[in-house]
């Protein structure tokens, strides 16, 4: 395995990494339900420990990993650019993402995300090179759309009475075979890009646009921005958490009742979620000193865990696979194991020179 190339920002990779915490407890906390029930899994068993981990995923993690990824995948793009890989290069590796994102998502979870992350990217890859200014201007009306999208999504849930609510009993943990299991996963898959396409790509091209731009200006990463990180972080503090914690509040009461309908919430997670990321990624890069280098490892090779966490999750969870049961702290317990696992193995494969498997391939000429 060819080493990985020099020049990487310790603080994006360690970003990165540490959003895969969201990413992983996400997905785990609501495998066995998943596609169509609760967004957040059933509190299984039901108490107060069930409930209590349901709330902080509401509260820390759910919204925040994916719009924050996107945000480092935007810069990501202008760091490459900078670093002389040309437009066909980063083409190649996009279409390549796409690939992997429709096998991964047809075949393997159809929550996958990295088919969106790849059709965005291919809307933002030319404008890697534009001037701040223009990009600037792409980045504010790219947030009106993204509005636009929240806005739709909520019009149309309170047009329909987001009174929507799945079976349980249909996700993933109660398939019969594997037939059962690839026909219900990919139906979702093919439902869930198209909806995708609508109502979260805008969002998604507004948060590539804005990592696009911070990597421009060295946002994150020079010491001329940290007054005004200071100023920021403590405006959208205060009602970030408020907003997301009446978010988590009625995730543990929609639990309690058993009632996996959180439409309206759904309908604007992508704004909500924001509004905490943000001023978490200004703490961070306010105390990037040392601790980026302990995490910047695994941040580099992100796309191998996350397509590890699905191919277990299949094997081991659902009904076709093992069956093993899911409760709510055994996700928590497993999500946080596999990622300590990947922060390990990333330490080793990075004394070595080692990339991931998928960043290999992802590589390749």
């Amino acid at each position: 395995m060819k080493p990985l190339p020099p020049r990487r920002e310790p603080l994006l990779d360690a970003l990165r990494a540490l959003a895969m915490v969201g990413v992983l407890v996400v997905n785990a906390i609501s495998y066995t339900v998943a596609p169509w029930g609760a967004p957040l899994g059933e509190a299984d068993p039901p108490g107060v420990a069930a409930l209590g981990l349901q709330a902080l995923t509401a509260l820390l993690l759910h919204g925040k990993a994916y719009p924050l990824l996107a945000f480092l995948f935007g810069a990501g793009l202008v760091l490459a650019g900078s670093r002389q890989r040309t437009p066909q290069a980063q083409r190649r590796r996009l279409w390549r993402l796409l690939a992997l994102g429709v096998l991964h998502g047809a075949l393997v979870y159809a929550g996958d995300i990295l088919t969106m992350y790849a059709l965005t990217a291919f809307l933002v890859v030319a404008h890697v090179h534009e001037r701040a200014s223009r990009l600037l201007t792409r980045l504010l009306r790219a947030c009106g759309w993204a509005l636009a999208a929240i806005g739709l999504s909520l019009a149309l849930t309170l047009w329909t009475g987001g009174s929507a609510e799945a079976d349980p009993s249909e996700g993933f943990g109660a398939t019969a075979d594997w037939p059962d299991q690839l026909w219900l996963n990919a139906n979702a898959y093919v439902i869930l890009q198209a909806l995708g396409a609508v109502f979260f790509l805008p969002v998604l091209r507004a948060a590539m646009l804005a990592g696009m731009l911070a990597a421009r200006l060295r946002l994150l990463t020079h010491p001329r921005w940290h007054a005004a990180w200071r100023r920021w972080i403590w405006r959208l503090l205060p009602p970030g958490l408020l907003i997301n914690a009446a978010y988590a509040l009625s995730v543990v009461d929609a639990s309690a009742r058993h009632d996996g309908n959180l439409s309206l919430w759904m309908a604007v997670a992508p704004g909500i979620g924001w509004l905490l990321t943000a001023p978490l990624v200004g703490l961070a890069a306010l105390h990037a000193r040392r601790w980026p280098r302990w995490l910047a490892p695994m941040g580099q090779r992100t796309l191998s865990l996350y397509l590890l966490h699905s191919v277990l999750c299949l094997l081991l969870f659902s009904g076709a696979g093992l069956g093993w049961p899911l409760p709510t702290a055994a996700a928590w317990a497993w999500a946080a194991g596999l990622w300590l696992a990947w922060w390990l193995a990333s330490q080793a494969m990075a004394a070595r020179g080692w990339r991931g498997p998928a960043e290999a391939w992802m590589a390749r000429r």
